[in-house]
């Protein structure tokens, strides 16, 4: 599942998919079907990738929710998983235009856990 969801990723990254509906329902099945299995980093960047494909294809509206969702899975996370889910989502917040007030307090949250746990993203 994590190798598929990976692999998707590269392909999405490369050339936006031809059908993004189809695309993005089969990204939703694999992340969800990752989250069932207790694989919450693959889960979080299935459902990264499924904002980006749903930005791509104009479904705003969803592209948030589903980054919202995956900033949501890394809240358990290590500290690592918790600082890269923060600047992911707030990117995904100022590309759509949209709460940029919770995008800098994402952002600012993640700077004082990468300066307390020394982490390096």
């Amino acid at each position: 599942m994590p190798l598929i969801l990976r692999l998707l990723a590269i392909r999405y990254e490369a050339k936006a998919p031809d059908d993004a509906e189809e695309a993005g329902a089969l990204i939703e099945s694999l992340s969800e079907r990752a989250l069932d299995l207790g694989l919450l980093e693959s889960a979080r960047a299935g459902f990264q990738l499924l904002a980006d494909v749903r930005w791509e294809g104009g479904d705003i509206s969803n592209a948030d929710a589903y980054m919202r969702r995956a900033e949501f899975l890394t809240r358990g996370g290590s500290d690592r998983e918790r600082i890269l889910g923060l600047g992911e989502a707030a990117r995904c917040l100022v590309i759509l235009d949209k709460d940029l007030r919770q995008a800098e307090a994402m952002l600012l949250e993640a700077r004082s856990a990468g300066a307390t746990h020394r982490c390096r993203a």
